[in-house]
């Protein structure tokens, strides 16, 4: 079956383009580790800041169209190792609706897409609406490209259309 795009024409395999090159810098293959906090109050209004640690795994696929990678995390309450967190996620441009795009899943039951914005060192992706906790929720990710292999990764939060909360800091650094 020939696929055909809006405009009638054929579509034809996308090649590497500048918009995916310049999603190496935010995830480049390998390997790395996660250091992070989640902020108080987000398990429950009265709960602490507690700390994370994890992997990560970067691997480009499809001739460096797209990056999927894995990640392992892990909070803890003290020294007590708790709430093991698993994902997988895809990146990357979409070239027909000129947009980069994430695809997360996670152990935690979620599968949800999210449109992004790249500028200079600062990628953002956010989601649409999905009901978390019976509440209409929207979720937030900015990477920060600190150094060549150093990205911070902050998850936020907006419930009902309200302000952005802060849910984590992490720092991914790979090898």
């Amino acid at each position: 079956m020939t696929r055909i795009n809006a405009n009638g024409k054929r579509l034809n395999p996308v090649k590497e383009s500048s918009e995916t090159n310049a999603l190496r810098k935010f995830f480049p293959q390998g390997h790395g580790a996660l250091e992070g906090i989640i902020a108080r109050g987000f398990f429950e209004p009265n709960s602490p800041e507690l700390r994370e640690e994890g992997r990560i795994a970067s691997r480009w696929i499809m001739g460096g169209l797209f990056c999927v990678f894995t990640w392992d995390e892990w909070t803890y309450s003290g020294t007590k190792r708790i709430s093991p967190v698993h994902g997988y996620s895809i990146v990357g441009w979409d070239s027909r609706d000129r947009e980069y795009r994430m695809l997360r899943a996670a152990n935690l039951g979620i599968l949800h897409q999210l449109n992004g914005k790249l500028e200079g060192n600062r990628l953002e992706f956010v989601s649409e609406n999905a009901m978390i906790k019976g509440r209409p929720t929207r979720v937030r990710y900015t990477l920060v490209r600190e150094g060549e292999k150093v990205i911070d990764w902050i998850a936020e939060m907006s419930v009902r259309k309200g302000p952005w909360k802060l849910v984590s800091v992490s720092t991914l650094t790979y090898s």
